[in-house]
This record gives structure tokens, sequence and C-alpha cells, in this order.
């Protein structure tokens, strides 16, 4: 994904947690919207 592994963890945590995940920092938001187009059964 090329993110550092400090938002890397924040990516995890929100997903995890169930909660949006909320940032100005651009690529960790696009991250963010490639990481929720992916679903799981």
């Amino acid at each position: 994904i090329g993110l550092s592994t400090y938002d890397a963890t924040y990516l995890l945590l929100a997903r995890t947690m169930g909660v949006p995940l909320v940032t100005f920092d651009e690529q960790l938001a696009a991250a963010w919207r490639r990481l929720s187009s992916f679903r799981t059964s």
C-alpha cells in the first residue's frame, strides 16, 4: 500500500473497531478507500 507502519496501524485500528477513519492525509484516505472496497464473507 505504500504507507508507514504508523499510518497502517491507524487503518487497522479503524477497520478492527468498525469506525470511520477521519484524516486530511490524502495518501492515507486513498488507502482507506481501497481497503474499504474489499469485502469479506
